[in-house]
């Protein structure tokens, strides 16, 4: 399966994230979030971009990220992107292991 995302630098990037658990969806409890994570490199320490959410889209197991322009200001080229279920007791379930994210420049940008 080929989990690639391509997103365009300096652009807001809005996507949803749909979580089956035995064909049925995926609710999260009390004290758990799903997080979104990039990394350059994938044993890199620091994360160019974390975002945790607690809310789904009703009751469907959809969870929606926002990556913001400035977020998504950063370097052209590779990266290693993983979502996990982060529980109340903060142990990472992995739902996507690490994948690959590919930063496209951007010929029209805010502010140019």
């Amino acid at each position: 399966m080929n989990n690639t995302i391509y997103i365009y630098q300096s652009r807001f990037i809005p996507f949803n994230i749909e979580i089956v658990n035995d064909g049925e969806p995926y609710h999260i409890s009390s004290g758990e979030k799903i997080a979104f994570g990039i990394k350059k490199k994938p044993n890199d320490t620091t994360y160019i971009i974390y975002k945790e959410i607690q809310q789904e889209q009703g009751n469907t197991g959809i969870y929606s990220f926002n990556l913001t322009t400035d977020e998504t200001n950063i370097d052209c080229g590779d990266y290693h992107y993983d979502i996990a279920i982060v529980t109340s007791d903060n142990e990472y379930l992995f739902v996507l292991e690490s994948s690959r994210l590919c930063v496209k420049h951007s010929i029209v940008k805010k502010g140019v």
